[in-house]
């Protein structure tokens, strides 16, 4: 991809650093396939293998520590309201895992905020506390090349525990562990 800020050299070639790598693309090359929302598209029915929004430019998420190297495929999400939210990927056929991204990095792996994985073809679920006006992208990928169909949906006003490494103590903030309820820490 060619910014109006690149030239073509004198030459007419291209210079190295003209060209944009697949590093260096990846919130430009992350097509996002819909919006999540509440009370209006709360649930997608898509394949990272045929998605038309599905690209391969995204293997390594800070959050995880395995490399994703199927297909993804991308979802906006913008919280109406401070509360709780669960999204959930559902119906799969292959081990696909679901990532949480802070919106502010669009499909930048290095803000990705919390991911779920529980391999093979079992669903998937994350659990997050949002301010109104928060901004979050959730990317469904593939494990070692693993691409298929998938149902992704949001609940709005989510409580109880996303199964992850944390007990739910029932307050805004899913994952801080510390069994007090709703102390705002």
């Amino acid at each position: 991809t060619i910014d109006d800020d690149d030239t073509i050299d004198d030459d007419d070639t291209i210079d190295d650093d003209d060209v944009v790598d697949d590093d260096d693309a990846v919130g430009a090359d992350c097509s996002v396939a819909g919006e999540l929302s509440c009370g209006g598209q709360d649930l997608f029915i898509g394949d990272t293998s045929t998605d038309a929004a599905a690209t391969d430019v995204v293997e390594d998420y800070s959050c995880a520590a395995f490399t994703m190297d199927g297909p993804e495929v991308a979802y906006e999400f913008t919280a109406p309201d401070s509360g709780s939210y669960r999204v959930e990927l559902t119906g799969l056929s292959a081990d696909l895992d679901l990532f949480l991204l802070d919106g502010a990095a669009d499909c930048d792996p290095s803000g990705c905020l919390d991911s779920s994985n529980r391999g093979g073809n079992n669903d998937e679920d994350i659990l997050f506390a949002a301010a109104a006006g928060d901004r979050f992208v959730f990317v469904v990928d593939g494990f070692f090349d693993a691409s298929g169909p998938y149902q992704l949906s949001i609940e709005c006003d989510a409580t109880g525990d996303d199964d992850d490494a944390f007990p739910d103590d029932d307050d805004a903030f899913p994952n801080d562990d510390d069994a007090a309820p709703d102390d705002d820490d």
